[in-house]
Formats: structure tokens, sequence, C-alpha cells
């Protein structure tokens, strides 16, 4: 979906682009999305260099989704039930643009494609669980021919991450 937006968008000049994602580990906080960015990072054609991956500490941060979130869950609680799956279909789509699967972008075997070139977050030489911000930076190998990707994890907080998160 990140190539889809990114092909849709105009990324020029954004060098840094930054991904708010929640603190869950089992969801966003995993290895799987990590190697997806690494690839997007890797082959995209765009100005992008550095990719920020912001963890918010649960229950602190309320992100837009959030919001739009709560007032889907206020409209599906007035229903009393729902049996066609094109309901909420439709309910999304008063608050969101809904897109397809297969159809508005392609979906991957991310975790499988993943699990092929990466450890397991338990053979890292770093605590994953503890990042509350992740970047991700391309840079060009010595001989200039090659970008070599960069991981750097930081576990302060936000706000006492310095100019350099």
């Amino acid at each position: 979906m990140l190539d889809a937006k990114s092909t849709s968008l105009s990324l020029t000049n954004v060098t840094v682009l930054k991904l708010y994602c929640d603190g869950c580990p089992g969801q966003n906080k995993n290895v799987t999305i990590i190697g997806m960015l690494m690839k997007w990072l890797y082959f995209t054609r765009s100005a992008v260099e550095e990719i920020h991956v912001i963890y918010p500490i649960v229950g602190h941060l309320y992100l837009p989704p959030d919001r739009i979130f709560g007032r889907i869950q206020n409209v599906v609680k007035r229903k009393e039930v729902i049996i066609n799956p094109k309901e909420y279909r439709a309910i999304f789509s008063k608050f969101a643009t809904v897109l397809d699967m297969e159809s508005d972008f392609d979906v991957f075997d991310w975790k499988t494609a993943v699990e092929t070139h990466v450890k397991p977050p338990g053979q890292w030489h770093f605590q994953f669980s503890s990042a509350k911000r992740m970047i991700i930076k391309k840079e060009a190998s010595s001989s200039g021919k090659k970008s070599l990707l960069e991981v750097k994890l930081i576990t302060a907080p936000i706000w006492e991450c310095t100019s350099m998160c």
C-alpha cells in the first residue's frame, strides 16, 4: 500500500518519511513491517532517504485514525445486527477512503519474504520491543554503486529525544 500511495503522491522534495504506528507489538512493531519498509526504501525512486517509524506511548497519544475509529464505533453500536460485510464498507466510506485489496493495490506475502532475509528479532543484538522510534536510512556505499541500509533504534520516549532522533 505504501508503494501505491507513493506513486500517487508527489515525494519529489521529501527526504524523510515519518510513519506513526501504535505501540502494540502484535500489530505494527514487528519485523515484517520493518522488512517491508526497508525493501521499499532500498528500491524507491523517490528522494526519500530516511524513514522514521515512531511508536507513541500507548494510551497517551490519539492519532487521527483513533478518532475516526471512535466515530465508526458509535455508528456500528447503534446497529442491532450487521449481516452483510458490504454494510461495514458503507459505514467506513462515510468516514474515510476505502480501498479494495487486489484492485486498488497489490497484496504480497511480506512475512515469508522477510523471514528468508532477516533474522528473527530474538537473535538480534538489541531488544526490538523497547524501541520508541526506529530510523531506517539509505546511504550510498563507498563504491557509490549500491545503496546500503542502516537501522537505528531509539528507546528514549519522544519528548526525551534530541534533534538526532
